[in-house]
């Protein structure tokens, strides 16, 4: 166990890859791996199950506020919400953030990349002419993942009443 002092010298002068009790702050530890690293962990118990929750690396995540952390976490779990359940659910909201790309975002740099390729210079232009009259105002603020049939055949029908009535 680590000695009683929790100042910054001591937590920085810990060598021996450990689990370090934070005395003052139920459930918090300092984990030190065996290269050295050291990373703040919650250690809690949720509806009989025992979790360890990473909290930060030290020294970015100061003792302050690895307590400050531990503070609204601990919050959480006196209201029945397991805090491990949320980091969860926002690092995969995060994730389809970060995944939903739009079909404009998709397409203008598509063409950009394969206009080169194209026999004709004209071609990126018309097809940029094309997407701005047909797929941009039904589709083009759609994420890829929820483009439907029903999307394309709708672009079929603005192209069919294009051409019967120019």
């Amino acid at each position: 166990m680590m000695k009683k002092s929790t100042d910054i010298r001591t937590l920085k002068s810990i060598v021996t890859p450990s689990r370090y009790t934070i005395p003052d702050t139920k459930g918090l530890h300092l984990w030190t791996r065996n290269d050295l690293k050291k990373y703040w962990v919650l250690r809690y118990t949720f509806r009989a199950k025992r979790y360890d929750m990473s909290l930060g690396s030290f020294p970015d995540l100061t003792l302050s506020d690895a307590k400050a952390k531990v503070q609204k976490l601990r919050s959480q779990i006196s209201n029945d919400v397991n805090p491990m359940d949320v980091k969860k659910e926002k690092k995969e909201s995060d994730k389809n953030q970060t995944a939903r790309i739009t079909f404009k975002e998709f397409a203008l740099p598509y063409i950009e990349t394969m206009s080169p390729k194209w026999s004709n210079s004209k071609h990126a232009s018309q097809w940029e002419n094309t997407l701005n009259t047909y797929a941009f105002p039904l589709i083009g603020n759609i994420s890829l993942e929820a483009i439907t049939t029903k999307h394309i055949v709708a672009m079929n029908g603005m192209y069919a009443n294009r051409l019967q009535n120019p």
